[in-house]
């Protein structure tokens, strides 16, 4: 394919004041990339007459067609930019505003202090992220609310993020099938508890073991069931025919969808498993609460 090179086109002059001129360069964009052919350009020395190399300074102009180039006296240097550099211009989008609920109230006052290690937030990232509070850290601490599992206080548990009060670096890491990784009490008017006892590896994913224990209190009075949860490697199994690849278990919310994906097997070569229950490849179960994702 033949590109055309494109020129500096010429420049169409304006007075503006004694030391200063105006110069309006009109040229068509090139995929949509600032070229600055140079860093100086001629322009006119009022006073004597003569032509100089000057300093400019370019400020883009509504769709990045027109730009105003101002020529001055001041020392300003500017860099030639090329087609290369062209993603660091990029101006980065400003960060959308995460929805935050609070589990059992609508305020910090409605959640109590967090036990050692006990989830503070949940960060769902399935869709658009929204968090919902847990607890609040002792000593009036903050709980993270970074979308960042790297800022050392999140465990991940699939499309969610778990935050702690405590560094992460504290627990250990669990051993496949043998150490409770975390445990989950599910307390009367749906309010729940989760705490982290140790650290699943890399990859690898948590599921349920055994059957819900009574969680009782120091007096011995049952106030809850308890799950317990055990490490797992990603699994290797590949899907056959007609078997579903991922569950897609949906809570629906008043404002969002509560989602828990849960892979079951590895699609054949060639093929994808849905990301999503709004994904082509996915149909609904009879209660319309499962969603069942096939490899397409």
């Amino acid at each position: 394919m033949y590109i055309p090179v494109m020129k500096l086109p010429r420049m169409v002059k304006q007075k503006r004041s004694d030391n200063m001129k105006v110069e309006e360069c009109h040229r068509l964009p090139y995929q949509d990339s600032v070229e600055l052919i140079s860093s100086r350009i001629q322009c006119e020395d009022k006073c004597g007459g003569s032509r100089v190399l000057r300093p400019f300074r370019c400020k883009m102009l509504f769709s990045s067609v027109i730009f105003l180039c101002i020529c001055s006296s001041s020392a300003v240097k500017l860099p030639i930019f090329d087609n290369s550099q062209a993603d660091s211009l990029t101006v980065p989008r400003k960060e959308q505003a995460v929805q935050v609920f609070y589990q059992g109230g609508v305020s910090e006052d409605d959640i109590p202090i967090c036990a050692p290690y006990s989830v503070c937030n949940k960060v769902d990232t399935y869709d658009t992220p929204w968090i919902e509070r847990q607890c609040r850290c002792p000593n009036e601490a903050a709980c993270s609310m970074s979308l960042d599992s790297r800022d050392g206080h999140t465990i991940m548990d699939k499309n969610r993020q778990l935050k702690i009060c405590e560094p992460v670096k504290k627990l250990p890491k669990c051993e496949f099938f043998r150490n409770i990784a975390w445990t989950y009490i599910l307390f009367p008017e749906n309010k729940t508890q989760q705490v982290i006892h140790c650290v699943c590896p890399k990859n690898s994913k948590a599921y349920f073991v055994d059957r819900p224990q009574r969680y009782l209190t120091g007096d011995g009075d049952a106030i809850g069931m308890e799950f317990s949860y055990v490490c797992s490697p990603p699994t290797r199994i590949r899907c056959k025919r007609k078997e579903p690849c991922r569950f897609f278990n949906v809570k629906k919310r008043l404002e969002v969808d509560e989602v828990k994906v849960d892979t079951l097997c590895r699609c054949p070569s060639g093929h994808k498993c849905p990301d999503k229950h709004t994904d082509v490849g996915v149909v609904p179960n009879k209660d319309y609460n499962i969603f069942s994702g096939y490899c397409i």
